[in-house]
C-alpha cells in the first residue's frame, strides 16, 4: 500500500460521507438514480447510490486487484499483451481478467428504525475508511497465503456491511464468516446473498462478544478444533457508539487465539477523541503469550496485528 502524498493521504481517510455539492447534485433529481464517489486507489473504487428523497440505497465496491494479478500472471506465463496499448484498452482487459464489483444494500428491514436512534447500529450501514485500508493492507500482507492455501479460512468480527470479509472471498479465502450483532444480521445476509448466490464459502452469523459465544461459533462452522487462519475487525472500538465493548473483543480474540495459535488477529482502527483505543491496546498487549504490532499507519487510521509468541502464524 502506498501512502502517497500529505494531501492523497488526508483525501483517503476521511469519513466516507458525500460532500454538500454531491448532496445538491442528488437532491436535484429525486425521482432518479444518482451514484457519488467515495473513495479511489489502486486497489478499489467505492461509489454510493442514491435513490428517491436522497436516500443512500446501497454501496457499489469494485475490487480491482483481482484483475491486475490475473493480468500481471498471464504476462509472466507469456500468455499476455503488455504491449503499447492505451489505458482504455488495459481497463478493458483488467475487468476481462476479474474485477470484481460488490452491491452492498444499506437498508435495513423496512419496519427497522434503529439506525435513526442507535448510534452502533448506523455504523453498522456504512463503509468505514479503516474497513477500506485494512482490505488493503490484508491483500497486501496475507492475499498470497489466502489464494495459495486450499483450507485458508478468515473471520470477521462486527463486520456490518462486511465488505473486507467479502473481499477476503475474492483474494482467494477458501472459507469466510462474517459476524455482528444480530440486530445487523438479516441485512448482511441479504448483502452476501446477493453478491455470493449458491457459494458456500461464504456465510454471515449472529454474534455477541463472549467466550461461549465464539465457542458455539466455532461448533456451528466444524472449526471447533482449527478455529480460524485470519480474524479481522475494522472500527470496532470508538467508546462514544459502543462503550466499553472492547473489552469484550479482547476476550473473543483471546479465545480465537487460543483455539488457533497460529491464528493472527488483524485489528483496524480510526483514532478519534476519546475513542478508547489506549485502553483497548493496553488490554490486548495482555494477552498471555502474544504480541500486538502496529503494522501499518495512514493519517488517522492504524493497523495491529495479534499473534502468539513463538508460534509460526
Amino acid at each position: 500500500m502506498s501512502s502517497g502524498t500529505e494531501d492523497d493521504e488526508k483525501a483517503r481517510v476521511e469519513i466516507l460521507e458525500p460532500s454538500a455539492d454531491a448532496a445538491d447534485s442528488s437532491s436535484s433529481s429525486s425521482s432518479e438514480e444518482e451514484d457519488t464517489d467515495l473513495y479511489e486507489d489502486d486497489y478499489m473504487t467505492v461509489r454510493s447510490i442514491y435513490g428517491d428523497c436522497d436516500v443512500e440505497e446501497e454501496i457499489l465496491v469494485t475490487w480491482k486487484m483481482g484483475g491486475w494479478e490475473n493480468i500481471a500472471a498471464a504476462e509472466a506465463d507469456g500468455d499476455g499483451d503488455a504491449g503499447a496499448e492505451s489505458q482504455e484498452e488495459r481497463d478493458g482487459r483488467e475487468m476481462r481478467a476479474g474485477w470484481r464489483e460488490l452491491s452492498l444494500s444499506t437498508q435495513l428491514e423496512p419496519d427497522r428504525l434503529a439506525p435513526l436512534f442507535s448510534g452502533a447500529e448506523w455504523a453498522g450501514t456504512r463503509l468505514w475508511t479503516a474497513a477500506i485500508l485494512a482490505t488493503e493492507y490484508l491483500h497486501d500482507a496475507y492475499g498470497a497465503r489466502l489464494r495459495t492455501d486450499p483450507a485458508s479460512s478468515l473471520l470477521e468480527l462486527g463486520c456490518g456491511l462486511g465488505a473486507p470479509g467479502m473481499l477476503a472471498r475474492l483474494m482467494g479465502a477458501s472459507a469466510v464468516v462474517l459476524t455482528d450483532v444480530p440486530a445487523l444480521l438479516s441485512q448482511l445476509e441479504r448483502n452476501v446473498a446477493r453478491n455470493f448466490p449458491d457459494d458456500e464459502g461464504v456465510r454471515a452469523a449472529a454474534l455477541d462478544w463472549s467466550r461461549p459465544a465464539v465457542r458455539e461459533l466455532l461448533r456451528e462452522t466444524g472449526r471447533a478444533e482449527r478455529g480460524f487462519d485470519v480474524v479481522l475487525n475494522c472500527d470496532c472500538v470508538f467508546e462514544h457508539l459502543y462503550g466499553t465493548s472492547w473489552k469484550l473483543l479482547v476476550e473473543v480474540v483471546d479465545e480465537l487465539l487460543r483455539v488457533n495459535p497460529r491464528c493472527v488477529s488483524i485489528t483496524s482502527v480510526e483514532r478519534r477523541n476519546g475513542d478508547g483505543i489506549d485502553a483497548f491496546l493496553e488490554k490486548l498487549r495482555g494477552i498471555e503469550d502474544s504480541v500486538t504490532e502496529l503494522v501499518f499507519e495512514e493519517g488517522s487510521v492504524q493497523i495491529y496485528t495479534t499473534v502468539k509468541i513463538g508460534v509460526e502464524s
